[in-house]
């Protein structure tokens, strides 16, 4: 009996000293990691304070970016509607740099048939020209005493002169802008004449 005794003595020395160890042990690590456990949990704390910090920042580029966005669209229109217009002024300079230089024309009449009695002057064309120029007059007739004759006042010129073109010919007067009269007549004594015209207006 004293030997289980004295058995169960060293059982309980031996736990006992297990149980010191271990608790040593224990004490050891939670010595050694409670702080790193710590400081783990504050560098944890900063993370996700840095981590709202930069969904800040993305959140503020984010709207950068949309407002940056906007002005590229504006900007891009305005560049449409700028190009629209340099192309509304080119087609303008092209035009004055073609009338400038007399190179648009149009028909006033355009292969036009006339009749009248002898020694008869009558009007073909009365109409604004706006540009300076000149215009050319092609008449086949009947008559070699055809002729045609322009009128106009302008710019303090007053000017009235007459070609005689015959059966077939041409005539070319310079054109000041206002209103131009253009005439086709004859100088026969008895026959009536007749024939085609054609005017065109070169600016």
């Amino acid at each position: 009996m004293s030997e289980i005794k004295y058995i169960s003595k060293k059982i309980f020395v031996l736990v006992l000293i297990v149980f010191i160890v271990v608790s040593i042990i224990l004490v050891g690590i939670l010595v050694t990691y409670l702080p790193r456990v710590s400081d783990l949990e504050t560098q944890l704390s900063e993370k996700d304070q840095q981590i709202a910090n930069l969904n800040t920042t993305i959140s503020g580029l984010n709207s950068q970016i949309i407002d940056l966005q906007t002005d590229l669209s504006q900007a891009n229109n305005e560049i449409t509607s700028l190009q629209g217009l340099h192309g509304n002024y080119q087609t303008l300079i092209d035009s004055y740099i073609s009338i400038i230089t007399l190179q648009s024309s149009g028909y006033l009449l355009n292969g036009a048939t006339f009749s009248q009695n002898a020694n008869q002057t009558s009007q073909a064309v009365l109409q604004l020209l706006e540009y300076a120029g000149y215009v050319t007059i092609v008449i086949e007739s009947n008559s070699t005493t055809t002729y045609t004759q322009v009128i106009y006042n302008s710019l303090g010129v007053s000017f009235n002169q007459k070609i005689t073109v015959g059966e077939s010919g041409s005539a070319a007067f310079p054109i000041l802008p206002g209103d131009v009269e253009i005439n086709i007549g004859n100088e026969e004594s008895e026959n009536i004449v007749s024939g085609i015209v054609t005017v065109n207006y070169i600016y």
